[in-house]
């Protein structure tokens, strides 16, 4: 009995890798096309991180050592006002402070803002090629 149940996991595993290669593997590379990567200068009121409407994924890094990054994403530019570092996700500083978001719906705009000062993020996108 164990022998058998053995056998039959082999076997379910080996199909859902085959399944995987097969169908699962294609679903998940997906073609993108992403730009080079740009520095933003982000200072006390909300500025621009990624504003292309067509981006899916973008992908920013707080460089500064330190001063936290507040950053929000807002589904036109007449909401700007609303990202502030009361109501904005809070990104630490470091060098390797960094965040993807995935999966982004079209039209939502991604803006950063600092309490002092200015803070540089690196910035990436990508599109749907």
């Amino acid at each position: 009995m164990a022998k058998l149940g053995a056998m039959t996991m082999t076997r379910l595993f080996r199909s859902i890798l085959l399944a995987f290669a097969l169908i699962g593997a294609g679903a998940l590379a997906a073609a993108y096309s992403f730009k080079p990567p740009v520095t933003v200068s982000v200072g006390t009121t909300a500025t621009a991180l990624a504003t292309n409407p067509r981006h899916v994924y973008v992908y920013f890094c707080n460089l500064d050592v330190s001063k936290t990054l507040y950053w929000g994403i807002v589904g036109d530019a007449s909401q700007v006002a609303t990202i502030t570092t009361a109501s904005g996700m809070p990104l630490p500083p470091g060098p390797y402070s960094c965040l993807g978001l995935t999966e982004l719906a079209g039209g939502q705009l991604l803006y950063g803002v600092a309490t002092t000062g200015t803070i540089d993020v690196r910035v990436t996108e990508a599109f749907p090629q």
